[in-house]
């Protein structure tokens, strides 16, 4: 069985992690484990994660930012560096998993490849907004997976991306943009 680390970098997630962290949680066909990190909150999140009872749950609290950082590559940076197994998958808190395979469907595709872009789909809720946000992800969706096949990548969404730790350690992880 392959294995695999779900990171989650979270600030102020609380009342999405309660809503989709069970979901992550769940996954199947899969050795993972879920590691999020609670970035400065100030919500309830750490209160929150404490009352999850998982053994696959790990919870990195980070209580300061360094200097000439920003929160989220600082969070996903330390939660990388404690990951167990070499296969990372990245989501955010406010993203619910589509299947209990969904871990399994993104790592089978790692097996040949370095990293893998999927795509995030918005719940639609049958408002005019809503379906201009949707026909925008769509666009962008099209947009950069079209460009990785024909071996132009630039870039990707980190609520639905995998990659190995190695490529991102042998890319100096987030050091050449890390202030941005």
């Amino acid at each position: 069985m392959q294995s695999i680390s779900i990171i989650i970098a979270a600030h102020n997630e609380a009342q999405n992690l309660q809503k989709n962290l069970p979901f992550i949680l769940n996954q199947q066909k899969v050795d993972f484990e879920v590691i999020v990190v609670n970035d400065r909150s100030t919500d309830g999140t750490k209160e929150l994660l404490a009352s999850f009872t998982n053994e696959k749950l790990t919870v990195l609290e980070i209580k300061e930012l360094p200097l000439r950082s920003t929160g989220k590559k600082n969070a996903l940076t330390e939660a990388i560096k404690i990951a167990k197994y070499e296969n990372l998958l990245f989501t955010d808190a406010d993203c619910k998993p589509n299947s209990e395979e969904w871990a399994f469907q993104m790592i089978s595709k790692l097996e040949n490849n370095d990293l893998v872009l999927g795509i995030s789909q918005y719940e639609n809720n049958r408002s005019f907004l809503s379906e201009f946000i949707q026909f925008e992800t769509l666009l962008t969706a099209i947009q950069y997976i079209g460009f990785a096949k024909i071996g132009f990548p630039y870039m990707g969404v980190g609520r639905n991306i995998a990659y190995k730790k190695a490529l991102f350690l042998e890319n100096n992880g987030f050091d050449s943009h890390k202030e941005i």
